[in-house]
């Protein structure tokens, strides 16, 4: 009897793990893991998305969304134009092409400007690569003991000009308002000026899309700036420090990539 009982046992435990694996086989066949807002989470337009926002959800390779991501990677530090709820599937149309957090490999930290530190040489938009310049002053000089005057050099970057040297490039991380609260731009439609017109009115009514489209577009901007963030790493914090001693930080957008780390002098 306990032979039988035990084969019956292990008949039952077999089975049933047969069955699971029959069923795990069948999931991944027909199922792939898509990547949605976690229970209890919700998802703000322009607010970085992290790790701990997102679950994965199966879903139907004959019937996925288009647009249903499956890395994180493609997700994580990025930014969405639209409020997405609880157990959505996140898409990559609804996602801002720049991620807007410090990237780790870089070893980058986020700072918070004044902007009445810089003297802003154009309109700025959160997401644009974004130029950074001394503007120098008169020229410092010191007295060897053999009574030669002589003018003190960078040591952190090179100075080629006279009037301003570029320090380097970034991404304008965010520009905030005095209270600390996103600026954004409205995107005018290509219509008439008049249908422009309306479309900022009624950004400025509180529209809850018009007034946070993407900040990288020129137009009416939803509030007064007064700060900008930048994720920089150590050495171009320290190159900020420096420069200050010679002259005025200048910031104005740029056409070019952002420069990788090192193509100033260290």
């Amino acid at each position: 009897m306990l032979n039988v009982f035990i084969g019956a046992v292990i008949a039952v435990g077999g089975g049933y793990l047969g069955y699971e694996v029959i069923q795990k086989k069948i999931v991944e066949t027909n199922f792939t893991r898509v990547l949605a807002v976690k229970p209890g989470h919700m998802i703000e337009p322009f607010t970085p998305i992290l790790e701990s926002d997102l679950t994965y959800l199966p879903m139907s390779k004959d019937y996925l969304i288009p647009g249903v991501i499956t890395d994180p990677a493609q997700i994580i530090g990025k930014q969405t134009f639209q409020k997405i709820g609880e157990l959505a599937p996140i898409l990559d149309w609804q996602l801002t092409d720049e991620k807007f957090l410090p990237n780790p490999v870089n070893r980058e930290l986020q700072y918070e400007f004044p902007l009445s530190e810089f003297a802003p040489l154009t309109v700025i938009r959160k997401g644009d690569v974004v130029g950074v310049w001394v503007k120098y002053r008169e020229p410092e000089e010191e007295i060897t003991p053999e009574g030669v005057h002589i003018a003190k050099e960078p040591t952190l970057f090179k100075k080629t000009n006279p009037a301003a040297d570029l320090l380097f490039t970034t991404v304008a991380a965010g520009i905030k308002d005095g209270e600390g609260a996103e600026v954004f731009s409205l995107k005018p439609p290509r219509f008439s000026s008049q249908v422009v017109e309306q479309a900022i009115e009624k950004a400025d009514a509180g529209s809850d899309t018009q007034d946070r489209l993407a900040s990288s577009f020129r137009g009416k901007p939803t509030k007064t700036p007064a700060k900008l963030v930048l994720n920089l790493t150590e050495n171009q914090v320290k190159i900020l420090e420096e420069a200050k001693q010679y002259g005025d930080w200048l910031v104005g957008v740029s056409i070019a990539a952002p420069a990788e780390e090192g193509s100033v002098k260290k």
